[in-house]
C-alpha cells in the first residue's frame, strides 16, 4: 500500500506541476524543464537504476548515430532488439517496482523511434530521421508518461515542445475534470476490494483447502474489481498528467487517434475545438459495457496497444492467430518474466478465438442475437469480465503454483469451456456442415 500512496503522490504531483506552472514556461525552455522534472522523479524513485535508464538512452542515440552514417542495418529491428535486451538484463538487476514501471516506458518510447523514423523516411515528412541526438535524451525524460504511461511518441513529444497545437488551461481544463470525476468510484473500488478479498490470502494454502468452488469465484471477481479499480486510477491519472500540460492536444479535425495522433493534419494551429485522443489511456466506459473480449482489449491501455499494432503485429509476415500469439508475448514479456503475465496474455487469444466462432454462430440464429441495448450491452458485458477476472488472477499471483492452486478450486472452467468451444466449432460444426453440403 506504501507503493501505492508514493505513486498516486507522484501522479498528482505531475498533474499539478502541468496545470498551474507549465504554461508560464516559454516554448524554447519546454524540452529542459521537463527532462529537469522527469530527471528528478526518476531519481527519487529509483536512485541509482537510474544509470541504467541513462544507458538504455545512450545505447539508443549510439545506435541512431551509426544508423545515420551507414544504413547498414534495419533501424526498427535494432532499436526493438537493443530496448527489450536491456530491459531483459535489468529484470535481473533490478527490483525496485518504481524502476521497474519507468524503464517500460522508456522501452517503449525508444524502441518505437524506429518506426517513427522508417515512417519519415519513406513518407518524407517531419524530418524525424534527422532530429537532433540531445532530442532524443529530451524525450526519453521528459516526465509526461514517464512513470505509468501514456506511451507517447517521439512526433507528438516534438509537436507540443515546438508549439504545435497550444493551448490555454482553460481549454484544457473540462477534459482534466471530466477525466478526474470517475476516481473516486476507482479508489472505492479497489480499497472495497482489499478489504474484502485480499490477494496475499488467495494465495495460501489454507485458502486453497478450505474455499469451495462458490466462494473462489465470489473471491475471484471480487479481486479483479480490486486490480480494475487500482489499473483505472493509474491510467487516468498519468492521462490526466498529459491534459494538464497540454501535450497530446490537437485540433479535433485532425482526426486523432489513441497513440498514433493526427491522421489528417491541416493548416489551422490555434483551433477552438481541441481533444486528448493521442493520450487517451483508457476508455473506462467502454471497457466496463463493451460485451466482447476484443472491444475490451482496444479500448483497455490503448496507446500501448497502438505500440504493439505497429511494432510487432503489423511487423509480422505470418497468419492472423500467429501474430496474435506473438504480439501477447512480446506484451508479456514487456510487464516481466515471471509465468503469470504469459499465462493471462495468451489466455486472451484463446478467449478471442472462442468469441469470434460464437459470435459468427449467432449472427446467423435469429434466436440469439448481439445485444444492442445499453441494459443488454452491460448483462453480456459481465460474462466476458467473468473471463477477464479469470485471466486477470494470472497476471495478478503470477506464480505458477498459486496459480494453478487458485484454478483447481474452480476446477479450470476458464479453460474447459473456450477449449471445448473450440473443439466443436473446429471439429464437430465443420462435420456437420459438410454432410449438409453433400446432402444439397
Amino acid at each position: 500500500m506504501i507503493e501505492e500512496v508514493f505513486y498516486l503522490v507522484f501522479l498528482l504531483g505531475h498533474i499539478a506541476f502541468g496545470a498551474l506552472y507549465l504554461h508560464k514556461v516559454h516554448v524554447s525552455q519546454r524540452r529542459i524543464v521537463c527532462t529537469v522534472i522527469g530527471l528528478n522523479t526518476s531519481l527519487i524513485l529509483s536512485r541509482w537504476d537510474l544509470l541504467h535508464q541513462f544507458a538504455l538512452t545512450f545505447l539508443v542515440i549510439a545506435v541512431l548515430y551509426i544508423y545515420r552514417r551507414s544504413r547498414a542495418f534495419n533501424l526498427c529491428y535494432a532499436l526493438n532488439a537493443v530496448a527489450f535486451g536491456y530491459l531483459l538484463f535489468f529484470r535481473f538487476v533490478s527490483t525496485n517496482n518504481f524502476s521497474r514501471m519507468i524503464m517500460m516506458m522508456l522501452v517503449l518510447r525508444m524502441g518505437g523511434l524506429g518506426s517513427e523514423i522508417e515512417e519519415s523516411e519513406q513518407l518524407e515528412i517531419d524530418n524525424l530521421h534527422e532530429a537532433p541526438l540531445i532530442d532524443i535524451f529530451y524525450y526519453a525524460f521528459s516526465y509526461m508518461g514517464l512513470l505509468a504511461g501514456p506511451y507517447i511518441r517521439y512526433r507528438t513529444f516534438r509537436d507540443f515542445m515546438d508549439g504545435i497545437c497550444l493551448t490555454t488551461f482553460s481549454q484544457r481544463r473540462h477534459f482534466l475534470e471530466e477525466k478526474l470525476t470517475s476516481m473516486p468510484l476507482f479508489l472505492t473500488f479497489f480499497l472495497v476490494a482489499n478489504v474484502l478479498a485480499p490477494l496475499e490470502a488467495a494465495k495460501t494454502q489454507e485458502f486453497h483447502d478450505e474455499s469451495g468452488f462458490l466462494y473462489t469465484l465470489w473471491y475471484m471477481v471480487v479481486m479483479f474489481m480490486g486490480f480494475r479499480g487500482r489499473l483505472y486510477t493509474g491510467f487516468v491519472l498519468a492521462e490526466c498528467g498529459c491534459i494538464a500540460a497540454g501535450i497530446g492536444a490537437y485540433p479535433h479535425e485532425w482526426e486523432n487517434k489513441s497513440g498514433q495522433g493526427p491522421t489528417k493534419r491541416k493548416k489551422a494551429m490555434y483551433p477552438n475545438h481541441i481533444d486528448f485522443n493521442t493520450v487517451q489511456n483508457l476508455d473506462f466506459r467502454e471497457c466496463e459495457t463493451a460485451p466482447t473480449v476484443k472491444e475490451t482489449v482496444r479500448a483497455w491501455n490503448q496507446t500501448v496497444q497502438y505500440w504493439l499494432a505497429v511494432n510487432c503485429y503489423k511487423k509480422l509476415p505470418a497468419p492472423r492467430w500467429i501474430r496474435m500469439v506473438v504480439t501477447m508475448m512480446v506484451s508479456a514479456f514487456w510487464h516481466g518474466i515471471r509465468p503469470g503475465y504469459y499465462v493471462c496474455l495468451i489466455s486472451t487469444v484463446l478467449y478471442a478465438s472462442a468469441e469470434s466462432h460464437l459470435l459468427e454462430y449467432f449472427s446467423k440464429n435469429p434466436l440469439f442475437p448481439m445485444p444492442t441495448t445499453t441494459l443488454g450491452k452491460i448483462a453480456f458485458a459481465q460474462l466476458k469480465f467473468l473471463a477477464f477476472a479469470y485471466m486477470g488472477v494470472a497476471f495478478m499471483m503470477i506464480s505458477m503454483p498459486e496459480i494453478v492452486r487458485f484454478y483447481a478450486n474452480l476446477y479450470f472452467f476458464g479453460y474447459v469451456i473456450p477449449v471445448a468451444i473450440l473443439i466443436y466449432f473446429r471439429c464437430f460444426a465443420n462435420l456437420a456442415e459438410s454432410r449438409e453440403i453433400k446432402r444439397t
